[in-house]
């Protein structure tokens, strides 16, 4: 049940940054991680630009969805985590979950 509490509190900050951000389209490119995505965004509250990882699990979703992992320093740990939870999801041992990774751009302003 904690987790769960977590898990909305961290997506509802999430959310709050994504609708904060400016109204240009994302720019989408390939991520690092095969079979992952990733783009980018300048927030509208702090001016600074945010890159963002995600990997779907190739899988058939269930009814209810996927559940969302949100991994907060993306440069360090997003590959980590997308790997953990492909390897650990196909032996059977946790849901199969999209992991997103969020980070400050690595490119200089």
């Amino acid at each position: 049940m904690k987790f769960h509490c977590l898990t909305g509190l961290v997506s509802a900050c999430m959310l709050a940054t994504v609708a904060a951000a400016a109204p240009t389209a994302p720019m989408l490119s390939e991520a690092t991680l095969s079979h992952s995505s990733e783009f980018r965004f300048i927030s509208a509250i702090n001016g600074e630009e945010y890159r963002v990882e995600v990997m779907i699990p190739r899988r058939k979703p269930p009814a209810a969805g996927y559940p969302v992992l949100y991994v907060l320093d993306g440069d360090a740990l997003f590959g980590t985590f997308a790997e953990a939870m492909r390897n650990r999801s196909g032996a059977g041992e946790v849901e199969s979950a999209i992991v997103v990774g969020v980070a400050s751009s690595d490119e200089p302003k």
